[in-house]
Parts: structure tokens; sequence; C-alpha cells
């Protein structure tokens, strides 16, 4: 799965000097493919998941200095002869 970062104010603008460092981490069947520290260019970021092969909830947690946590919850379920999808 791609994951779209933008990074919004209080008035839903993005944030296009933002610079601090993000952290990721994901809990459930599915793993970080990339860095789980990772910085944005002009307010936006991304990342990608894979599945692990099973499925579940799986939930995606980013931290940054001055602002609070933000969690994506995304579930995987079995497709067709096993194929998982997000």
């Amino acid at each position: 799965a791609e994951v779209r970062i933008c990074v919004r104010d209080e008035n839903d603008n993005t944030v296009v000097f933002f610079q601090e460092p993000i952290r990721l981490s994901v809990t459930g069947p599915a793993e970080l493919i990339g860095p789980d520290v990772i910085s944005c260019k002009g307010g936006m970021t991304g990342t990608y998941l894979r599945t692990t092969g099973e499925a579940g909830k799986v939930v995606l947690t980013l931290r940054a200095a001055q602002t609070e946590d933000v969690t994506i919850e995304l579930e995987v379920e079995k497709g067709p002869a096993g194929a998982e999808r997000v």
C-alpha cells in the first residue's frame, strides 16, 4: 500500500516549511518498505507498506516533534488463492 503524508495546520493548510523528522511504526500483519524515519519536502512525504501474508488490522503510527501522534488504521484481507489486499 502506498501511504501519502501531508502535514497540515489547524486551518487545514499544508505546512510547506515543516522539516522535522517523522518516525513511523507499524503493528499488525504489515511492515514498512524503507526507513522508519523520514522527512518532508514541501510539507509532504510518503512510505509504502507490504503485508506479511496474514489478514488482520494494521496500525501505522506517525510521530514528530511539536505535533500529536497520528494513527492510520488499515485492514488486510485474504484475497482469492491466498493473495492479500489492503
